[in-house]
C-alpha cells in the first residue's frame, strides 16, 4: 500500500510501452533501493541521470513489466495522471501506508513539525482530508487550487501531532 500511494504521487506509468518510471532527486537515492528491493529489482537498477535544464543530479528506477503496469491500472494509476489521480481501494488496515506513501512523494512537513501539506488531485486529497478530520476531529479543511493543481495543508499543532504518529508508526517505511 505504501509503494502504491507513493506511486500515485511520483510514479509515471507508459500503459502501452508497459513502463513504471520513478524520478526523484538524488538525495532520494537509498529510498529508490528501497523499492528496487522491494519489487526484487538489482540495486544497479536505480541510476543517476541529470536534469535536462539545470543539470542537477536525479536517481531514476524503470521498469518494463506487463504484469506490474497491468496491475498498477488495475489500481487506478493511468498515464498523464497528474491532477487526474485517483484514489485506489486499498485494505482498511492498510490505509494509513497509503496516505503515507502520498505524503512521501507529494507532501511536505514543516521543519518544526508544525505542518503538513500535500499536493495532489482533488479527489486524493479530499479522501486524505475526510480520513484526517474524523480521526484527528480537526476543524473543516479546504482542498484549494494551486499552482495548476491542488492542494491541502494542516497547522493546528494537535492535528499535525497525530496525523504525523498515525502515519509514521515504529516499523513502517520511511
Amino acid at each position: 500500500a505504501y509503494w502504491l500511494g507513493f506511486i500515485l504521487a511520483d510514479g509515471y506509468l507508459h500503459e502501452g510501452r508497459h513502463i513504471l518510471r520513478i524520478k526523484l532527486t538524488d538525495g532520494d537515492h537509498e529510498h529508490l533501493l528501497k523499492f528496487a528491493k522491494f519489487i526484487g529489482a538489482r540495486p544497479e537498477a536505480v541510476k543517476v541521470e541529470y536534469h535536462n535544464i539545470t543539470g542537477k543530479p536525479l536517481c531514476k528506477i524503470e521498469v518494463t513489466n506487463k504484469p506490474i503496469t497491468k496491475a498498477l491500472y488495475n489500481l487506478g494509476i493511468r498515464q498523464g495522471k497528474s491532477t487526474r489521480e485517483k484514489v485506489s481501494k486499498v485494505p482498511e488496515e492498510f490505509v494509513r501506508d497509503y496516505i503515507r506513501g502520498i505524503v512521501d512523494g507529494d507532501g511536505s512537513i514543516r521543519p518544526d513539525g508544525t505542518g503538513v501539506s500535500i499536493n495532489n488531485s482533488q479527489e486524493v486529497l479530499t479522501y486524505i482530508r475526510n480520513i484526517f478530520m474524523f480521526k484527528f476531529e480537526t476543524a473543516t479543511i479546504k482542498v484549494q487550487e494551486h499552482c495548476n493543481t491542488w492542494k491541502i495543508e494542516f497547522r493546528a499543532r494537535k492535528c499535525v501531532k497525530g496525523i504525523l504518529e498515525y502515519l509514521y508508526y515504529d516499523g513502517c517505511i520511511a
